[in-house]
């Protein structure tokens, strides 16, 4: 893989850029600091002195030792919470990211290292942005177009710069993606939380939205694909613990969501691990799958959360799978992917009129999906749920283009990584976080990626660690250790 390369020229280059001696306190400390912060989240307690203290928890353990600060990272992208105290749409994900922008530029200026940045990558990722902001030309709301902008610049450049160059350690890989489990498995029982609140609240059986709106399954469905993956490849007993707490509690509340973008995105990437398994796995994975289906099926006959009447839970099933449903309750059901047929056309139709820069970025947002009226984005108006269209119709056609060859791209280098970690430790996170990675870009036909911070830099995540698997030193069955670049 051609890289770009960063050289500072003055200091020697032998100095190891991150130190995670005695990080196990500071592992301690984010577990703690996140569950505080959930509870005062939750019970609304003492708001602006726990963003202070929390923000202040960030930066000194990313001072002290800053690949342990990354763990921050995948506990708040399945936790996103929104400012809406300090009247700004800043989410904690974005204000963590922010702290660790800075420490990293700090401790990189005295560094002598050369930090790379894969071409491939690069190159598309200027590309969409300079074509962004050209597409400024047309768009109707600057201000949301210079919003998805900064976030593109953000989250495409720094932060995938950041985790090629921070994360390549097998170990700390192997602890970000545990923390995407937890987090993923701490999203999971929320939802489920939330499916209970409203069932004897409201006696509504709708879909649930977690943390993250209809991003949700998205979530969800990552979090079990790691889970599968880890409960199949890896030996270590306390990632396969976790794995197992986590498989039923993410699978019902897959179900819950009742996203079927999302959940048949998951489907296809199952059926992706089950072809590229190893014959002897094959059983277990469909064993995995059965306890599962096998999970829901006695939750739902059995009453098994003793708090609600089963028809809710197969309310949701069925609006899951589409199973059980009257032809008048199907043609209510679908009338969420008729409506997205017409923002389609629509859409479409606005790409042709501007094929070459697009109507803007940031600016494909509809206010009425029944009567095609655009909408300022700054009043929450919904997207076309479709990442590619969104990408083709805000800035023209060569950015569309670019995209598609980005995520093409993000996919040769996860099979890259998948051959890479054969036979090593690292194999189970190259392997769920390739399938995470489908389910991002299948489900993106269905909904929009790039608009969600949460989403957007889970997509970024993914792809920066298979570029690490794919390049860091990997061990051969003798336990010696080879460089997949340079020695041999």
């Amino acid at each position: 893989m051609d890289v770009f390369e960063i050289e500072p020229p003055h200091i020697s280059s032998s100095r190891r850029f991150f130190d995670a001696r005695g990080s196990r306190g500071i592992y301690l400390f984010v577990f703690v600091l996140v569950v505080l912060y959930l509870i005062c989240v939750t019970y609304q307690v003492g708001f602006f002195f726990f963003l202070v203290c929390f923000g202040l928890g960030v930066l000194v353990t990313a001072l002290v030792s800053f690949e342990a600060a990354l763990l921050f990272v995948p506990l708040t992208l399945t936790n996103p919470y929104t400012f809406e105290e300090t009247g700004t749409k800043l989410h904690i994900s974005e204000l963590v990211l922010i702290i660790l922008f800075g420490v990293w530029f700090l401790r990189a200026l005295p560094a002598r290292q050369k930090y790379i940045f894969p071409k491939e990558f690069l190159q598309l990722a200027a590309l969409i942005i300079v074509l962004a902001i050209l597409s400024l030309l047309k768009a109707t709301y600057l201000v949301a177009g210079l919003q998805q902008i900064v976030r593109y610049v953000e989250v495409l450049l720094v932060f995938f710069f950041i985790i090629v160059n921070s994360l390549q350690d097998e170990r700390r890989i192997r602890q970000i993606v545990l923390f995407l489990i937890i987090g993923g498995l701490a999203a999971s029982l929320f939802g489920i939380g939330q499916f209970i609140a409203s069932v004897l609240e409201t006696g509504a059986k709708t879909r649930i939205y977690g943390w993250h709106g209809g991003n949700y399954g998205a979530f969800i469905a990552c979090t079990l694909l790691l889970s599968f993956s880890f409960f199949l490849y890896d030996k270590d007993r306390l990632y396969r613990t976790w794995a197992v707490i986590t498989i039923p509690c993410a699978g019902v509340a897959l179900i819950l969501s009742q996203t079927r973008a999302w959940i048949g995105a998951f489907f296809i990437a199952v059926l992706f691990m089950v072809f590229r398994s190893r014959r002897k796995l094959l059983g277990r994975l469909f064993l995995v799958l059965g306890a599962v289906l096998l999970f829901i099926a006695i939750v739902i006959q059995t009453n098994a959360f003793g708090l609600i009447k089963g028809d809710a839970l197969q309310n949701a099933v069925d609006s899951a799978f589409r199973f059980g449903i009257s032809p008048g309750k199907r043609l209510t059901g679908d009338l969420s992917l008729w409506l997205r047929l017409r923002v389609w056309v629509h859409a479409l139709g606005m790409f042709i009129g501007n094929p070459i820069i697009g109507i803007g970025i940031g600016n494909l947002r509809f206010q009425d999906y029944f009567t095609l009226k655009m909408g300022d984005p700054g009043e929450g108006a919904g997207y076309v749920d479709n990442q590619y269209l969104q990408m083709f119709t805000e800035v023209g056609i060569v950015a569309g283009i670019a995209w598609i060859m980005y995520t093409y791209r993000a996919l040769r280098v996860g099979k890259k990584a998948l051959v890479t970690s054969e036979g090593t430790t690292l194999f189970a996170a190259a392997y769920g976080l390739y399938g995470s990675l489908l389910v991002l870009i299948i489900g993106g036909f269905f909904w929009v990626v790039t608009v969600n911070h949460e989403t957007f830099a889970l997509l970024i995540l993914q792809i920066g660690l298979l570029v690490s698997i794919s390049q860091m030193p990997i061990a051969n069955p003798n336990g010696h250790l080879e460089k997949l670049y340079g020695q041999s």
